[in-house]
């Protein structure tokens, strides 16, 4: 099942770090890629500058839990 659009997700891995976001960094699913091949990222400041923008497959991503439990 893909991520649902806007959702939080954490990263993972350390894959995209060049891209200005290391595991653990959290941001919004923008767009789902092919049924949930790949997603694009956003990741913001608390005044909604992008920081981070790049496309990552699902294995890079977990979804945060919105009750904060962590799982």
């Amino acid at each position: 099942m893909p991520l649902p659009l806007f959702s939080q997700v954490r990263l993972v891995t350390d894959e995209h770090e060049a891209d200005g976001a290391p595991r653990g960094t959290v941001g919004s699913v923008i767009e789902v890629y092919d049924g949930g091949a790949a997603y694009e990222i956003e990741v913001s400041d608390a005044d909604g500058l992008t920081l981070a923008l790049f496309a990552a497959a699902p294995a890079a991503l977990e979804l945060v839990d919105p009750d904060g439990s962590g799982r």
